[in-house]
């Protein structure tokens, strides 16, 4: 079927895209994004107006429609965005293509000892599910298969990395690009942060904030990929001087690390026995006389959010002071 298509609106605004056929008169409204793989249109600016070719072109509905999924899933298909969590998932915005990959950890907490990807996940699944609060084999079932995603990332892709300053994200985000580094398949990694103000917290950033963080993502270079993914490593060696060095090295770059691997040192005790940690929900128990749990956490976590330890990891410190 021929037909004409006549492209009328401003740069300002989105063009309006319709189509009369040769056996009507009647203009029926197709999407721009159904009939843009068959045009050829010339725009020519002249004293700021613009001025729009008309051309005819053959046009099957079904068929583009078609094109414009293809071309969607191929898009789709070599873009992968790696999360700091299930929050984030249900809150980014659905004009952001890609398949999403969720980080379900929090290696801040418990045992993270393995020489392979097998035995940390056995290890991670017996401590997790030692809270009363993870049901048994909740880890192999929700984390496990998203680790295992970000192993078989195809070749080649764009990997956007989607973490927070916090010493939690970080630890998470240097075991993802640990994992990334030793695939060697030419992909291009980016790190997405939150904005100024919100360090700690894509929560309380709105779509079109989170659409700008995206877009102004940092790439990561082969070099500093190396350097990053080598904090894991020594990370979970408990290796701090490795991890000072390493931090030190790229304060430029990415001056977050430092703090990050500061508050990890301060989590080992001082002359009081305590870290900085639990010196802190001491301090929050005395000052506002209470041991609620409800309480002393909201404040911790207002005042700690270079830590951003959730709930269940604040609660298991806090139970242990109370015992002692």
């Amino acid at each position: 079927m021929k037909c004409y298509v006549l492209v009328t609106g401003t740069l300002a605004n989105s063009f309006i895209i319709k189509v009369a056929t040769d056996h009507s008169t009647n203009l029926t409204d197709y999407s721009r994004f159904q009939v843009k793989s068959f045009l050829s249109i010339t725009f020519k600016f002249f004293d700021s107006v613009l001025k729009i070719s008309l051309i005819s072109a053959k046009v099957s509905p079904n068929r583009s429609c078609s094109n414009k999924g293809n071309k969607r899933s191929k898009l789709m298909n070599n873009i992968y965005h790696i999360l700091n969590g299930d929050s984030l998932k249900d809150q980014l915005p659905k004009s952001i293509l890609g398949e999403l990959i969720v980080a379900r950890e929090c290696l801040v907490d418990g045992n993270i000892k393995g020489e392979d990807l097998n035995e940390l996940f056995v290890n991670r699944a017996k401590y997790l599910e030692s809270y009363s609060q993870v049901p048994e084999g909740k880890y192999f079932e929700s984390t496990v298969p998203e680790i295992t995603k970000i192993t078989n990332i195809l070749a080649e892709a764009a990997i956007y990395c989607w973490f927070e300053d916090d010493l939690f994200c970080q630890v998470n985000f240097w075991f993802v690009l640990h994992l990334l580094s030793k695939q060697d398949q030419g992909h291009k990694i980016y790190l997405v942060r939150p904005n100024k103000g919100n360090e700690y917290s894509f929560g309380h950033m709105s779509e079109e904030e989170l659409i700008t963080a995206y877009n102004t993502a940092d790439f990561i270079n082969t070099n500093e990929l190396k350097y990053l993914a080598n904090l894991w490593k020594n990370y979970q060696q408990k290796n701090f001087d490795n991890l000072l060095k390493i931090a030190g090295s790229l304060l430029n770059r990415f001056p977050f690390l430092l703090p990050a691997v500061n508050a990890e040192i301060d989590r080992l005790p001082d002359d009081s026995g305590y870290g900085r940690p639990e010196r802190q929900l001491l301090l929050i128990m005395k000052e506002l006389e209470t041991q609620d749990f409800s309480t002393v956490f909201r404040v911790f976590h207002q005042n700690e959010g270079l830590y951003s330890f959730g709930d269940l990891q604040v609660k298991r410190i806090f139970d242990e002071l109370l015992k002692r």
